[in-house]
């Protein structure tokens, strides 16, 4: 039985609009949760509320692919060159 390596591509454009906002935060050292927490308060342009919400598996996925987190111990996201 050979195992497949793992398949994740570039971020889509709603998975970039995430990573952005969380760019954009002061978030470093934070769990996924804590992102799809802080992800639901954000407003759009329009002034409304996000709908389409990551669950935290998924939250996990994008951030891996963003390049711009990076996982260290307890599970917790650092952003690259920030206070890690």
């Amino acid at each position: 039985m050979s195992r497949r390596s793992p398949r994740l591509g570039a971020p889509n454009a709603f998975e970039q609009n995430w990573i952005d906002h969380l760019v954009n935060s002061d978030m470093d050292g934070f769990r996924p949760h804590d992102a799809c927490i802080y992800l639901s308060t954000l407003h759009n342009q329009a002034g409304r509320r996000y709908q389409r919400i990551p669950h935290q598996g998924r939250m996990n996925a994008i951030l891996k692919k963003s390049g711009v987190f990076v996982r260290r111990d307890d599970n917790l996201w650092w952003r690259l060159g920030g206070d890690a």
